[in-house]
């Protein structure tokens, strides 16, 4: 085992979140860094400042690296780069319309050593870009790669706002999407209705699977629903579940609705 200086880097590029080499170069928390990816050089923002590991030598060879922190100058050629990746998008966004490919450019960035450019869309269905990469890399002379991505992948690229009013999940922390089924829907008692429970990528809001397990857990304590149970009150019928505070509403005898702790509330047997 062998002592390396390594810190947590995500890719401004592809939004990983990985471990560099960070040889002497003098980084702390939330700043900038350039930094090697597989194809050429991207930016990244340091998530763990600099320490040292203990690692084997095989794993600090296949360690990627920091190249240095973030200048004013390289500042100013992000602004470039920037422009560029914007041009390159209607660009290819037009040469697409003209091919007649039905797809979208979502977005177009360019690795920060200029060698090559990586372009983003969505279709509906597999397209086949091979002749639109020979046009872009015509045009720009540099290397092309062109990805399709889903609806979600489309609304971490650019962001924005959800039904809660807060940014998007997929915009500022989450690191990968888990599937979201209706089975999540149903234990949390939410309205079945497709549009209310939608995000803006028109699928399936994923904080629908946050408290899925707590709801799930909890329902396996409480009593079910149409259960007969008696209370503090007398006997009644479970109508309703509170179960962020393990309540149960119960329609009593007498024709009262009651909210009940449901340690209040036992299950009514077969003779009695």
């Amino acid at each position: 085992m062998l002592a390396k200086r390594i810190t947590k880097i995500q890719s401004d590029f592809s939004g990983e979140f990985l471990l560099y080499d960070a040889s002497d170069c003098k980084l702390q928390k939330g700043q900038r860094a350039v930094i090697e990816t597989k194809n050429g050089f991207s930016t990244g923002r340091v998530r763990i400042e600099p320490y040292l590991s203990e690692m084997r030598e095989e794993d600090i060879k296949a360690l990627l690296k920091v190249i240095r922190a973030f200048s004013v100058e390289d500042a100013e050629k992000e602004q470039i780069l920037f422009q560029r990746a914007k041009e390159a998008k209607i660009y290819c966004q037009n040469k697409a319309d003209e091919s007649g490919l039905k797809l979208t450019v979502v977005d177009t960035r360019f690795y920060f050593d200029g060698s090559g450019a990586m372009f983003y869309f969505v279709a509906e269905t597999r397209i086949d870009f091979r002749e639109l990469i020979k046009d872009l890399a015509k045009r720009f002379h540099i290397h092309i790669e062109m990805k399709q991505i889903g609806a979600r992948d489309r609304s971490k690229m650019i962001c924005g706002v959800g039904p809660c009013g807060r940014e998007l999940c997929c915009s500022t922390f989450l690191k990968t999407f888990s599937p979201v089924t209706m089975r999540h829907v149903k234990p949390q008692g939410l309205p079945q209705t497709y549009h209310k429970l939608s995000g803006v990528c028109g699928k399936f809001m994923c904080c629908l699977t946050y408290e899925y397990d707590s709801y799930v857990q909890a329902l396996e304590v409480l009593p079910k629903l149409n259960k007969r149970v008696s209370t503090p009150l007398g006997y009644g019928e479970v109508v309703g579940h509170n179960v962020l505070n393990m309540e149960v509403v119960v329609l009593l005898e007498n024709g009262e609705k009651v909210r009940f702790k449901y340690d209040q509330v036992k299950s009514k047997g077969l003779f009695g």
